[in-house]
């Protein structure tokens, strides 16, 4: 496995994708990744509120990593609002940019959102794992979610994902493939796989053979294009 101390910071941080390509993705819509970093006719969920009458068309690994998380919280029932002030909260906390995308919020992320909740009075956005209530996790769907980053130890940022979870070989690293999903450790793109299927009209057992991959991961490949086609 590629080593992802060999990951410079620079390469999270640079434009990679477009704003569509980062929606779909982490599973939302471009308008939606559009609003939530550049506002519009809402306040950004992620930093302030930019003066730019032409809001930037790309998005980094980074950004892209915390849009990931967030969308679980949405799917959780979390407000969109109460979302911003916990991601404000936690920036802070951590004093990072991206706090969503930092592995302590992975370790420590049910004890800010306990504090958080208890400074803004806002709905709990963690879960108790005692029966006494007095420690606190991230909701499960989130915790797994940022449970599928690999994090650079020396800077604890998310390096690269995988979407379909740890046990399907299909990563986002942004030092392979332009960072668009491919096989682990192969470079080989999700796209090409699925151009070649569909419009090639290649079968999965000549794929297989081709790219000397598993079936199943042609298979798993195929059955989460709707993603995995960015």
């Amino acid at each position: 496995m590629p080593d992802v101390d060999a990951i410079p910071n620079e390469l999270l941080t640079m434009p990679a994708y477009t704003v569509s390509e980062a929606a779909k993705l982490a599973g939302t819509t471009a308008p939606t990744v559009r609003r939530w970093f550049w506002g519009n006719e809402i306040t950004p969920v992620f930093g302030e509120r930019t003066s730019r009458t032409e809001p930037p068309t790309d998005i980094s690994f980074l950004m892209l990593a915390e849009v990931v998380v967030a969308v679980k919280f949405r799917r959780s029932g979390v407000k969109l609002d109460t979302i911003r002030r916990a991601h404000q909260f936690a920036r802070k906390h951590f004093a990072v940019e991206h706090p969503f995308a930092f592995k302590e919020f992975e370790v420590l992320g049910g004890h800010v959102m306990y504090e958080f909740s208890l400074a803004s009075g806002e709905p709990p956005l963690y879960r108790a794992v005692d029966t006494e209530g007095m420690q606190a996790a991230l909701p499960m769907e989130v915790l797994r979610r940022i449970r599928q980053f690999n994090f650079v130890p020396a800077s604890a940022f998310a390096a690269r994902w995988f979407p379909l979870g740890r046990d399907v070989p299909i990563v986002v690293d942004p030092r392979f493939a332009a960072g668009r999903p491919s096989v682990e450790g192969r470079g080989i793109r999700a796209e090409t796989v699925l151009r070649r299927f569909f419009q090639g009209g290649e079968s999965i057992e000549a794929l297989s053979e081709d790219f000397e991959l598993d079936p199943y991961v042609i298979e798993d490949i195929i059955r989460n294009m709707q993603t995995l086609a960015a």
